[in-house]
Order: C-alpha cells, then sequence, then structure tokens
C-alpha cells in the first residue's frame, strides 16, 4: 500500500557538526521505520527547535555510520543530542553514537529478545502496547506503530476512503467477498458521494481490475501510481475510511487521521500455537480486537446489521504524546 510519508531529509555534507540542540535521525531506509520515526520528529518540532542530522545505516557498512556519528559527536557539540532510530541495522550506530555524546537514546522497537531477555544499551523503548511488553520506566507503550499523520485535515463527510490490502503471512485473500462487502458499502453510505480507493503491493492483479469496476462514485488508483503522500491526502480529506484487516498500519494511520473507520475482514491464517498449542490469536490480530473493544474501529458485520461507524474522540494522536514524554527527558539530560 503507497506510503503516507514525505522522503527522508538529504543529510548535509561534510560530516554535520550539530548545533546547540540536534536530533540525530539513525535510518534504515525501510518505509515501515522510516515513517514511524518521521512521526516522532514532526510531532517534536510541534515542541521546540532542533537542527534534523540524518545517519543512512541503509548505505554502506554499519561501522562506517558509527564512525561518522563518532565525527560529529567531537564537532561544536553544546547539548546532548536526541538519538532516535528504528530497525535492527541502526542499533550499534546508536548505542556508539550515545556513548560518545552522552545523548538521550530512544528506539522504536521491542526491547526484549524472543527468549524474553531484556536488551541493553538504550535509554527509551517506544513499544506499540500489541507486543505485551512489561512496564518499566525506559519503555512508552503505544496504541499502535506511531505515524505521521496528524487530525488537522477537512474530513468531509460526504467523501470516503477504501484501501484494500492482499494475503500475508496472516490473512488469506477472499476477493470475491471482500468486492461484495465493498459494493454494500458503496450502495449504503448514501451520505457519501466520493470514494477514493486504492490497493496494496499484496494486492491481487485480478482484485485490482474489480476494484475499477465499483461504480461511478468510486476513484480508484493502483498503489503502483498513487504519488507520495497520496494515503495521508485522502485520510485528511475523509470523513470515512474503510480498511481491510491485514493493513494494520493503516488502521492506525486512519485513526490517527481522525477518520471513522470500518474493518473489512479477512480469512486469518491461525499461528503454529494455535493450532497445536491451543494459544490466542497472534499479537497483531488481537491488537486489532482490542480497538474493536474500545469502539475505535467497527466491524463490517456489526455495521451491516446497523451499528454506526464512530470518528475516534478525541483521535489518535500517539506520535505526540510520545514526543512530549521524549522531550521532557531529553531536557532533563542536557
Amino acid at each position: 500500500m503507497p506510503s503516507a510519508t514525505s522522503s527522508i531529509p538529504t543529510p548535509p555534507e561534510p560530516t554535520p557538526t550539530p548545533g546547540p540542540r540536534s536530533v540525530w535521525w539513525f535510518s534504515d531506509g525501510k518505509p515501515g521505520h522510516v515513517s514511524q520515526v518521521r512521526g516522532l520528529v514532526n510531532a517534536l518540532r510541534t515542541l521546540g527547535h532542533f537542527d534534523l542530522i540524518e545517519f543512512d545505516c541503509a548505505r554502506g557498512a554499519p561501522a562506517a555510520t558509527r564512525r561518522r556519528a563518532e565525527r560529529a559527536a567531537r564537532g561544536g557539540r553544546t547539548a546532548p543530542p536526541l538519538i532516535v532510530g528504528a530497525g535492527r541495522r541502526t542499533h550499534r550506530a546508536m548505542r556508539a553514537a550515545g556513548r560518545k555524546t552522552r545523548g538521550l537514546t530512544v528506539v522504536l522497537m521491542n526491547p526484549v529478545w524472543p527468549t524474553g531477555h531484556r536488551k541493553r544499551g538504550f535509554d527509551l523503548y517506544v513499544v506499540p502496547e500489541h507486543d505485551a511488553v512489561s512496564p518499566a520506566a525506559d519503555v512508552i507503550q503505544t496504541v499502535g506503530a506511531l505515524n505521521p499523520l496528524t487530525a488537522d485535515g477537512a474530513h468531509d463527510p460526504s467523501r470516503g476512503v477504501m484501501l484494500v490490502g492482499g494475503p500475508s503471512r496472516r490473512y488469506r485473500w477472499d476477493g470475491n467477498a471482500t468486492l461484495d462487502r465493498l459494493r454494500t458499502v458503496v450502495g449504503r453510505s448514501g451520505t457519501i458521494t466520493r470514494w477514493a480507493a486504492t490497493s496494496s503491493r499484496r494486492t491481487p492483479a485480478a482484485a485490482e481490475s474489480a476494484l475499477a469496476t465499483l461504480g461511478a462514485a468510486v476513484t480508484f488508483t493502483p498503489a503502483a501510481e498513487t504519488p507520495r503522500g497520496w494515503v495521508a491526502d485522502a485520510l485528511a480529506d475523509a470523513g470515512t475510511a474503510w480498511v481491510t484487516e491485514d493493513s494494520v498500519s493503516m488502521v492506525f494511520e486512519a485513526l490517527t487521521a481522525g477518520c471513522r473507520v470500518g474493518l473489512l475482514p479477512l480469512p486469518r491464517v491461525p499461528g503454529l500455537g494455535e493450532r497445536f498449542l491451543g494459544w490466542g490469536p497472534n499479537r497483531v490480530t488481537a491488537g486489532v480486537h482490542r480497538l474493536v473493544e474500545r469502539g475505535l474501529v467497527t466491524r463490517y458485520d456489526d455495521w451491516a446489521a446497523g451499528a454506526a461507524l464512530t470518528r475516534p474522540d478525541p483521535p489518535l494522536a500517539e506520535a505526540q504524546r510520545v514526543a512530549e514524554c521524549v522531550w521532557d527527558r531529553w531536557r532533563a539530560r542536557a
């Protein structure tokens, strides 16, 4: 599915010298990780001024990135930087930068190995609550992963968005049922006269062809043809969003944008623990269930039976909440 984020800022050359206050962004270039850190950085900008410096861990060896960070640390630093990142490829360079600068290190990840052993070396961990990490002084739990959207859009009640995913390791694809449900949504949402729809990289080609036939009220743009920022703009314009259950990040983006969110079901693939050990649903599926229980999203079957889609009140603003917590810790470190 198209990203709702803008590109990573181009780092200044030669090796940058941090200003009085600087945020060092260690990036592995993966869209999901970029989106999370971008959300935090954007929210931090509402709290105060800082220079943003990127260290690209996607290109070149991690050791080279660490050396570049160490050279920057020997520059004209007057305050410890805030060091943020997501993705395992960034971790060694972030830890090295933190040691050299006394900067506050914030990593967006689960701090526990699968074996249950605690990871060390970072000051704060930003963790979605569906990871089921025990509360701790160095853990900030969030409702879903962070993203850069806000609820400042127009949210025209006559406009809607359809975000359609595809098969994944957690969900199977049922194209006929999904298309039938979308046709019902269009037919029964009388106040919504214009729909913008898109697919994802996982959507089968046959399903994309069918999405283009939903009717005159629906403008379908395949994922491969959407410009950068398409999803963010569509969610800002629309009052309602329907999202397939597999597209978890899009569900949280729609909630953060302030839309009423309907959830389109897909057949779930039971994990090995469910099939052989009697465990409950996987952590991501369980997180979606919690959204339903809290009334933040409405399942298609409940809507078809008469339940109304409700706008989250207040909209999710997890990036802002985390930014305020991080900012306070950073000021204490200076």
